[in-house]
């Protein structure tokens, strides 16, 4: 199992919208994160039915990346995606 820390400002965002479907923040962050693992699976099936991509663990831990660049990205990712 993997232990994620979420920004304050994010933590805040997770805990609406988790509060909204009625679920505490870890059940509804890893709702997210499953959405956004089937979203790449559908995508990658899409383009290459007979290939599937694997990630490691630095490219998982890069979509959580310390780097403030890429935790804007990330949000402005989530933002525009899920709405979060």
């Amino acid at each position: 199992m993997a232990t994620i820390t979420l920004r304050p400002d994010v933590y805040d965002k997770a805990a609406i919208f988790a509060r909204k479907d009625k679920l505490n923040i870890e059940d509804w962050v890893n709702k997210i994160l499953q959405k956004i693992v089937v979203d790449i699976s559908e995508k990658e099936d899409m383009k290459a039915p007979a290939e599937s991509k694997m990630f490691s663990w630095d490219e998982m831990g890069g979509m959580f990346a310390s780097d403030k660049s890429d935790k804007e990205l990330r949000d402005e990712y989530l933002e525009e995606k899920y709405g979060i």
